[in-house]
């Protein structure tokens, strides 16, 4: 793993069989490595990037149907899983997650997904926990290496997700498109009109019965 940050080394791949899977959305958010300006001077200073206590972290998020788990390398992964409702209500609660850990939690990494995982584990071993520490990963490189990136994230985290997640959250979150299959959610929308948005303009809902298909794919993929 030379070169990558300890804390964003990916998880090895899990096999599972249909029986043990389920579909589960992921918020994955770690403490960055310190950011340099480009003068080799540091762009933020190291308290903007000390996270809060796993009890803080707890009670920002008691009302969200949510496990979360802090791993040894001090990333937290909260995890939602399938209940009464919709993949859809899953989605939403990991976006609004992900907004609250930004708002308590200044410059860090956070990514949010979803996929299948191993039902059975309280941490959710899969393709969506795998996909969250990629996205990260290259969040991370991005700040090193791009300069508007590292100047976004001096004045607070950017939420990076990925296709699925967007295409079940719609239209309830204002999303940003930052390359193929990748995107960033920037806030909740205000809008109430159930139409989507991203980059501000209306686009077509996908529809319960297209989530219904996008969430069969994924289980039998």
């Amino acid at each position: 793993h030379d070169g990558i940050p300890p804390t964003l080394v990916a998880l090895p791949p899990v096999t599972l069989s249909m029986a043990e899977q389920q579909l589960v959305s992921v918020v994955l958010a770690t403490e960055p490595q310190t950011q340099l300006a480009a003068d080799g001077g540091s762009l933020l200073e190291a308290d903007t990037y000390r996270p809060p206590t796993i009890g803080k972290l707890r009670s920002v998020l008691a009302d969200f149907p949510v496990s979360l788990e802090l791993l040894a390398n001090g990333a937290l992964v909260a995890t939602f899983r399938p209940t009464s409702g919709a993949a859809t209500d899953q989605a939403v609660h990991a976006a609004r997650c992900a907004l609250l850990l930004r708002e308590h939690w200044p410059g860090s990494l956070i990514a949010v997904t979803t996929g299948r995982a191993n039902a059975q584990e309280r941490l959710p071993m899969g393709e969506a926990l795998d996909r969250a520490g990629v996205l990260l990963r290259s969040q991370s490189t991005a700040r090193g290496t791009d300069g508007a990136a590292a100047q976004r994230a001096s004045r607070g985290s950017e939420i990076w997700a990925d296709s699925l997640t967007c295409d079940l959250i719609g239209s309830r979150f204002v999303l940003r498109t930052l390359g193929e299959g990748l995107h960033a959610i920037d806030a909740e929308a205000m809008d109430a009109d159930g139409t989507r948005s991203l980059l501000g303009r209306p686009m077509p809902c996908i529809g319960r019965e297209q989530e219904l298909e996008l969430c069969r794919a994924m289980l039998s993929g």
